[in-house]
């Protein structure tokens, strides 16, 4: 863990820093490269638990700004060419062992918990009234707190890069990463469309679902459409077993799972998203055109079960064409 932490510290916190000084605009600015690394440089002389206080302090800092200096790194490592050449090299080079700068920046976050559990171990062998009990426990409950923080962020991370990969499968995707976005869950649905049901694939999020076109084969798809899940429902079919009909603000429609498990499975997972969000304080609850409550898209019905517009009731004929609410 030292070793790799003296290569992050040598390579891409001094070398990289003199190259950036040296070569304006090519490679990181010089308050980007304080904003990414900063921090680095006082754990590789970090021995002991001797200064604990501060040691947690450096720890939290780190943490809570970690997935945003990742994601800053990264937008600079894609444009520009000269400075994703130079991170490639460092990787390559042998005492590096084939880590990247990501790998080796998140080694820190990764060695809270195995701190908690060396301090645990310890607190729990040491007796009642030993001296240096109590100061003892007050460092497990002050690398509890760190390590909650550190969990957080480790989870935000690991749930950013799989929305990342999600994106990467898709193409013509609006982007879909935002702090708040979570990935839940995917699968396959079939869409009752105008002339038959097609083969859908959905990706669920915690405030939206995205359906495509392609197949878990390939791991390709092209993009479809995008969902927003506050105001939606999902509601089983009385009359077909795997069939429930998504409704949301945008577009509503049928949709055909592969068992009536998986259609339960879909709805309930939807049902308890839209309730959390129904609760969340911040959620701005969208308006219809008149500026009253957002009301649900119209579901297509096939012709024979739709005589009337199920918005105006208006019955349809000659004049009052199928499409008029649409």
């Amino acid at each position: 863990y030292l070793s790799f932490l003296k290569v992050l510290d040598a390579y891409y916190v001094k070398e990289l820093l003199e190259v950036s000084i040296s070569r304006p605009g090519e490679f990181l600015t010089r308050e980007t490269h304080q904003y990414v690394f900063d921090g680095v440089t006082r754990w590789v002389n970090s021995a002991t638990f001797l200064k604990m206080g501060p040691f947690m302090k450096i720890y939290k800092t780190y943490t809570n700004k970690f997935d945003t200096a990742v994601c800053t790194l990264r937008q600079d490592i894609d444009t520009k060419p000269e400075l994703a050449a130079l991170l490639q090299r460092m990787c390559a080079r042998e005492d590096s062992h084939n880590q990247d700068v990501y790998s080796l920046l998140i080694m820190p976050v990764q060695r809270i918990p195995r701190y908690l559990m060396l301090l645990d171990t310890v607190a729990k062998y040491t007796p009642e009234g030993a001296e240096g009990r109590e100061s003892l426990l007050k460092a497990v409950e002050g690398i509890k707190e760190v390590a909650d923080d550190v969990n957080t962020a480790i989870t935000d991370h690991k749930n950013r890069e799989e929305i990342r990969n999600i994106q990467a499968k898709l193409f013509r995707c609006p982007p879909l990463v935002e702090p708040h976005r979570t990935f839940v869950r995917q699968g396959t649905l079939k869409k009752l469309c105008r002339k038959r049901a097609k083969v859908r694939e959905f990706f669920l999020f915690n405030d939206c679902i995205l359906y495509a076109t392609g197949n878990q084969m390939t791991n390709l798809y092209a993009f479809h459409n995008l969902l927003p899940l506050t105001h939606a429902s999902a509601v089983p079919s009385a009359s077909a077993t795997c069939t429930f009909t998504l409704s949301t603000t945008k577009k509503s429609f049928h949709l055909i799972a592969e068992s009536q498990e998986d259609r339960d499975s879909w709805c309930e997972t939807i049902t308890a998203l839209v309730s959390e969000l129904d609760q969340l304080e911040s959620v701005q609850r969208a308006k219809s055109i008149e500026g009253g409550e957002a009301t649900q898209a119209a579901v297509w019905e096939p012709d024979s079960k739709s005589p009337n517009c199920p918005m105006c009731d208006k019955k349809f004929g000659m004049l009052c064409r199928r499409h008029h609410c649409r």
